[in-house]
């Protein structure tokens, strides 16, 4: 069995030893000069594959956005957090909006 395998390794026959080799088997597809196959001529399972890793990409990437816009409280509806908000006291106020602040408190009652 040593025999056969050293004399298959001579030969160069053993599976994946041209893996190094700029010898490469025919493919249904052409490569670039990196060595990356261009999207219009990958195989369909290649771009169903691409795509997949992109939508899955664009996925974490918006639900990390989210997450700060939530921690910031920036969020369309979200309520602020109780005591993130400064208080406004009527002396930091101008004169036009301490005016508006009385009629409106007066119109409610």
């Amino acid at each position: 069995d040593r025999k056969k395998v050293s004399e298959m390794k001579e030969k160069g026959e053993l599976p994946g030893q041209n893996r190094g080799s700029k010898q490469r088997k025919a493919s249904n597809y052409a490569e670039d000069e990196d060595g990356l196959t261009p999207m219009h001529l990958a195989t369909p399972q290649q771009h169903a594959a691409a795509t997949a890793l992109q939508k899955r990409a664009r996925g974490m990437e918006a639900r990390k956005k989210v997450a700060q816009q939530r921690a910031a409280g920036e969020l369309p509806g979200q309520q602020p957090k109780r005591g993130s908000r400064k208080k406004s006291s009527v002396t930091e106020m101008s004169d036009e909006d301490r005016a508006a602040l009385i009629i409106q408190k007066r119109a409610k009652g």
